[in-house]
């Protein structure tokens, strides 16, 4: 809105008032919209789901929880920022105990960022989590419940608080098994673990294409079928420790040049972990199928 104009000094003064403010506030809403649909599958229907209806419609709702002010007066320390740039949770000082609560993926506070979640005592939160419904647990693989979800809204599963393991009796009675927490697997960050496993198949994927393109070169006719057949051996045994642990690599950003198959195999034995295995003069790319 143009509220001043001087054609000679070419000055103009503009200005948006409250009106105009909401007016464009309402705007932006308007066009930054969104819809998230839930399929359900008919045997695990939320509670008051009915059967002809197995899904839910929610809007904007990564952005319409205001979470500082939802758990106002509790002090906010932290939060948790995904590989995407969402939080994914925010920890807060209750009367000197922290306490995480994992969110929907939201939109970043003004706040430090930290990895750390912190566990809660189910007697501690109970009595000071009032903004909020219990709704679903969640258990550990010892048979224990290790969280909760509670309802905020309309969202059944919409904010997750970390339990310390806590025997399954009377007092979740009433409560339903939920869905596991989508950022926490046995205590430890998911999507840390989803980071170094991506990062793992990438190292892989490149270089066993490495390879393959060294022997290539030697022969153009080589097929990726010859060259697994001959290169690459498929384990079926089970893996009984975290699989984001099994490779390690120590390679260097730009490869070495190789002359041949085997002196690149060789290089990729004395730096990697478990990915290469030696059978006398013979040296396999190692993969597990579990």
């Amino acid at each position: 809105m143009i509220v001043d104009l001087d054609i000679n000094q070419r000055f103009i003064t503009t200005y948006f008032g409250e009106e105009l403010n909401r007016y464009n506030y309402k705007v932006l809403m308007d066009t930054c919209e969104t819809y998230t649909w839930s399929l359900y599958a008919s045997s695990n229907l939320h509670v008051g789901q009915k059967k002809d209806f197995p899904f839910s419609i929610h809007k904007n709702q990564f952005y319409i929880i205001d979470h500082i002010k939802l758990y106002y007066p509790w002090i906010p320390i932290h939060q948790f920022i995904d590989p995407s740039g969402k939080m994914r949770s925010i920890t807060f000082d209750i009367d000197g105990t922290y306490v995480s609560i994992v969110t929907l993926p939201s939109q970043p506070e003004n706040l430090p960022i930290s990895e750390k979640l912190y566990k809660s005592h189910y007697d501690f939160i109970i009595p000071k989590i009032t903004q909020l419904t219990p709704m679903y647990y969640t258990k550990n693989s010892s048979n224990m419940v290790d969280g909760m979800w509670f309802k905020y809204l309309d969202m059944d599963q919409c904010e997750y608080i970390p339990l310390f393991p806590t025997p399954l009796n009377q007092r979740f009675k009433g409560m339903q098994y939920g869905d596991p927490c989508y950022i926490i697997s046995e205590g430890s960050m998911i999507t840390e673990r989803m980071r170094v496993l991506s990062k793992t198949l990438n190292y892989i994927t490149e270089l066993i294409k490495w390879v393959y393109v060294i022997q290539k070169k030697k022969d153009i006719q080589y097929s990726v079928d010859d060259f697994f057949k001959k290169y690459v051996v498929v384990e079926n045994q089970i893996v009984y420790h975290d699989s984001s642990d099994v490779y390690k690599f120590n390679i260097e950003r730009k490869l070495p040049e190789m002359k041949n198959v085997q002196k690149a195999m060789i290089y990729l034995y004395q730096y990697t972990t478990n990915f290469i295995k030696k059978d006398h003069d013979m040296y396999y790319f190692y993969l597990y199928n579990n």
